[in-house]
């Protein structure tokens, strides 16, 4: 679980709907800063900072002339609701009351829905921590603790927000969950425009020092444990709270045997691997079990009950043994070695034809968003397993809209051959009814192709088990064109582009922030990334134009990730074994093959005693998360831990390889270290893949503090068929 903390500044004390800057900073479990940032607002109100007592002598640090020229609250709303509401956040803030009224004001202002969320109080938690009747500035605090920064920046004191926290956490040697409990705060919350302050129930029974005495009374005990054995070494062990407050037979069993065999306990969820859960959940139990149930998708920590841990060794245990001796662990892969062998082949791909990371052209090039011109056109979306159209335009403020959206199955896809002919016909068949809605198209084509400067582009290759073998060799707008002709002769222009270029543009055409520089990160039933490289590197084509121009990448063919077992069966057994190899060992359409594989050999080799048909990953997710589904039936009891754990750490590594390639990618792209650059991320797995996420953004965000670089995650409604759009539009 990461922390949020956010400020925000009016431009006038007169008016709590006048932001004009929501400070962001976002930290690991350990208040690494992972990403921070000033959402400046245009008020579109007159400046008085003076006009209120609160306010005189204030000095928000302005410039107006950056504030007048930036966009207003409801540009920006989704991107601040975005940050706010997202669950794997602790939000905070200082005096966060103030903030929370100023946006729902702004809010109501623009007409636009509350922003819900939980957060909690970095000057109400200081206050109680410290014992005092009053709370303090931030100012006051910052001077308290020796720390220099500019008070009445949003994004500075956003972060000083953050310092806070991390002194009461590190002074207290207490989680967030800890203090709160210990102090018993109320979490705020804002929910449909109503506003809960986050308060102290201190009045009321309280059992605050019930944990400390316990910790105490376990730390004692463990002092008279004798050795026995280090099977247990490098484990740390965290106890339901209804164990742990107890003082039963069963809890000194329990630590006798942690103690015994090597094992250490700690009362912070942050610092262990094992968590040990009583068979039933009281209300002590409850929200440190949720808390552990979110950890377990994207950290290292094992959930086992006590029962379980007192008969035999914890399922984690087993499935990383298996998974070692298969060389299938998140482990196996070196970063390091990675990201330089990626950013070869990179450079290799720019220069010459023929390559493992092609780097194709597309000759999108010096794309000017204040160049969009206006009319209707007809959008294609062809995917690996959808095909979709829709009519498209951008309205008088540039805001893009999609209209007449129907959705098929991809041709040729699902065990389908289709002739050349019957391919591009079906094409046109699927979009004939917009031929009197649309100019020209706008096709987003989610398949190697080489582009040419007329922007088409001629198939190279299918993958995701596309079967149309003639349709290689063939231009692709030139032929959908011909097909389209049986159905209207109006004449037409074609743009063709991949999915990941169309990704890139609809994050560039909706994104209203400042970043170094765009990727397009596809992570859906295959995968892809597309960058934007300076022509001069793009040396194996010769006249192109100076600047800088979209490239697709189509590094799902790299080739240099070590493969495990699993991956060589699960790809041996695809139509082009020797093809696509990075996508085959991470993407949609092959992971759960990859699963289903790793448990049919467990069953084998006697790890597991249930055998387990066919499943995809919208199974894993549901057994991920679920005492239900296809997964969970098909197992006995006892060996549900163990699947659980292959499936997390399988989905872990899958996580690894895509962060390491985006890594890579934005370690040669990034231009300016002083803004973040934006991942435009789309794709089904990407999103609903439980686990995934978490796990790509933790080691993105580590792999790209080694160059000092930031990123964001950039996400949006249709950004394929947006940016499908965009290029249409600006050509």
């Amino acid at each position: 679980m990461n922390y949020l903390a956010f400020d925000i500044e009016a431009a006038n004390g007169y008016k709590p709907d006048s932001i004009c800057s929501v400070g962001i900073v976002v930290a690991d479990e350990n208040f690494n800063i992972l990403y921070k940032t000033n959402i400046w607002v245009n008020p579109k109100t007159a400046y008085n900072l003076n006009g209120t007592r609160k306010n005189v002598g204030i000095d928000l640090h302005l410039d107006k002339k950056l504030l007048n020229s930036s966009p207003d609250f409801a540009h920006v709303y989704q991107n601040i609701r975005d940050f706010l509401t997202n669950p794997q956040y602790i939000v905070m803030g200082h005096a966060v009351d103030a903030d929370v009224r100023m946006l729902n004001a702004a809010c109501k202002r623009y007409r636009l829905p509350s922003i819900n969320f939980r957060f909690i109080c970095t000057q109400l938690l200081y206050k109680l921590y410290k014992g005092e009747k009053d709370v303090k500035a931030l100012s006051k605090i910052a001077a308290e603790l020796g720390i220099t920064y500019h008070e009445h920046n949003s994004e500075d004191d956003a972060w000083m927000s953050l310092q806070t926290l991390k002194y009461l956490v590190g002074e207290s040697n207490l989680s967030v969950e800890q203090l709160l409990q210990k102090y018993r705060v109320r979490i705020g919350s804002n929910e449909n425009f109503q506003l809960v302050r986050p308060v102290s129930l201190e009045g009321q029974v309280s059992k605050k020092h019930l944990t400390q005495q316990a910790v105490e009374k376990i730390k004692a005990f463990a002092q008279t444990v004798p050795s026995e054995g280090k099977s247990l070494h490098g484990k740390v062990f965290c106890l339901a709270r209804s164990l742990e407050l107890s003082d039963s037979e069963q809890l000194y069993s329990v630590l006798k045997k942690i103690f015994s065999n090597g094992g250490r306990y700690s009362s912070k969820l942050a610092k262990g691997n094992v968590y040990l859960k009583n068979s039933f959940s009281s209300e002590q139990d409850i929200m440190r079990e949720r808390r552990v149930a979110e950890m377990a998708a994207t950290d290292d920590i094992a959930i086992q009950t006590v029962e379980e841990f007192l008969q035999g060794d914890c399922m984690k245990n087993k499935a990383l043994e298996f998974l070692k001796v298969h060389k299938q662990t998140a482990e196996e892969v070196n970063e390091q070695e990675q990201i330089k062998l990626f950013v070869d082949d990179m450079h290799k791909g720019l220069c010459q034809k023929g390559q493992t990371i092609p780097m194709i052209p597309t000759y999108l090039c010096n794309i000017d968003r204040s160049k969009i011109k206006f009319g209707k056109r007809i959008l294609i979306d062809a995917g690996g397993t959808n095909f979709r159209s829709a009519v498209g335009s951008f309205d008088q403020n540039g805001k893009a809209v999609i209209e007449k959206l129907r959705k098929t199955t991809m041709p040729a896809s699902g065990g389908e051959v289709l002739s050349k002919q019957q391919f591009y016909d079906r094409i046109a068949q699927n979009i004939a009814y917009l031929c009197d809605d649309g100019e020209d198209v706008g096709f987003c084509f989610s398949y190697p192709v080489n582009m040419a400067s007329d922007m088409d582009g001629e198939v190279v290759s299918f993958s995701k088990e596309v079967k149309a073998p003639e349709v290689i060799g063939t231009k692709v707008g030139a032929e959908t064109l011909a097909s389209l002709a049986k159905y209207s002769d109006k004449p037409r222009k074609i743009v063709i582009l991949n999915d990941t270029v169309a990704t890139l543009l609809g994050g560039m055409a909706t994104s209203h922030e400042k970043f170094s520089t765009y990727l397009g990160y596809i992570y859906g039933t295959g995968t892809n990334i597309c960058c934007i490289v300076d022509t001069d590197k793009i040396t194996k084509v010769e006249g192109l134009p100076k600047g800088k121009m979209l490239v697709n990448m189509e590094c799902g063919g790299y080739d240099k990730f070590p493969t495990g077992d699993f991956d060589k069966a699960a790809i041996h057994r695809t139509d082009l074994p020797n093809s696509q190899l990075y996508e085959k060992m991470t993407s949609g359409k092959y992971l759960a093959e990859i699963i289903h594989e790793a448990l049919c050999v467990a069953l084998k080799e006697g790890y597991i005693e249930s055998a387990v048909g066919a499943f995809d990953l919208k199974d894993v997710s549901q057994f991920l998360t679920e005492d239900d589904g296809a997964i969970y039936h098909m197992l006995s009891e006892k060996d549900r831990e163990f699947a659980r754990e292959v499936c997390r750490q399988l989905i872990k590594r899958a996580a690894k390889l895509g962060a390491i390639t985006n890594a890579a990618t934005a370690s040669v792209t990034c231009t300016d270290k002083s803004l973040p650059v934006a991942v435009v991320a789309e794709g089904t797995t990407f999103n609903r893949l439980v686990g995934y996420r978490n796990w790509f953004e933790k080691y993105l965000g580590e792999y790209l503090s080694h160059f000092g670089i930031t990123y964001k995650i950039v996400q949006g409604e249709e950004l394929n068929l947006v940016g499908t759009l965009m290029a249409t539009m600006v050509l």
